[in-house]
């Protein structure tokens, strides 16, 4: 390996080395400011959804809606925005038991938990559809819906 060729491999490795150094420190940066703000990020996020839980009696079946249709994206690789959502429905799921959440719309009681890049006009729409009346919207995209 000629000596030009080793310089580049070495400061090529130096440039990734530094990015991910950044990239680290960035994330550090981000989970201290969380901490600082009032904790885990998933126990806030679980303490605002087991608001709805005042508005359900305990044992029902309630559905889930956000923007993303999952039966069909099960069959493939999902997205990150994906992912997100379904991590939302687990901890929906877990805030709000003893009472069962379903990944469907085909309950009287519909809960919609949507992303902030979801566009209002999306959202409208699927609620329109799915044919849903809002009970009581405890922000952040959260909102209970039941049908009439």
């Amino acid at each position: 390996m000629s000596f030009c060729n080793k310089t580049a491999a070495v400061l090529t490795a130096a440039v990734c080395l530094l990015g991910t150094i950044l990239a680290l420190e960035e994330s550090l940066s981000s989970f201290r400011k969380n901490q600082q703000e009032g904790g885990n990020p998933v126990v806030k996020w679980e303490k605002h959804i087991s608001q709805l839980a005042k508005f359900l009696p305990d044992a029902i079946d309630i559905g889930y809606l956000s923007e993303l249709n999952y039966l069909e994206a099960r069959d493939r690789e999902f997205k990150f925005i994906e992912v997100d959502s379904i991590g939302r429905y687990y901890i929906l799921q877990y805030a709000l038991a003893p009472r069962r959440v379903f990944y469907s719309t085909a309950y009287p009681q519909v809960i919609s938990i949507f992303s902030k890049s979801t566009p209002v006009s999306r959202q409208e729409k699927r609620i329109e559809e799915e044919g849903l009346h809002l009970v009581v919207d405890i922000g952040q995209g959260v909102a209970l819906y039941k049908r009439q």
